[in-house]
């Protein structure tokens, strides 16, 4: 097997995603191409970086503007559904 940097099995491997046959046959390259580990090296400690970059960053939530946005738009759609569906309820009791 020869060295491809778009091989996305490179990836999978730093990140512990690949089945066995595929895991030896990325292993067997990494053995012999001093290029593929050092990319895989490079994928893992960018996976691992992100990863610890992802835990500490706080969830922004909703502000309280948004929430309240939020939920008049739901009442309004609510308020909506039911006019049309009573008025819905009254045109067949009208033809029947």
């Amino acid at each position: 097997m020869t060295f491809d940097p778009k091989d996305l099995r490179l990836t999978a491997y730093a990140l512990g995603e690949l089945d066995e046959a595929e895991r030896s046959e990325i292993e067997a390259l990494l053995a012999k191409s001093p290029e593929a580990r050092e990319l895989v090296e490079e994928i893992a400690r960018t996976a691992e970086l992100l990863g610890r970059a992802l835990k500490a960053e706080s969830s922004a939530g909703l502000r309280p503007e948004q929430l309240t946005s939020i939920q008049k738009a739901a009442r309004a759609a609510t308020g909506t559904r039911w006019k049309l569906w009573t008025g819905a309820i009254a045109a067949g009791l009208l033809l029947a």
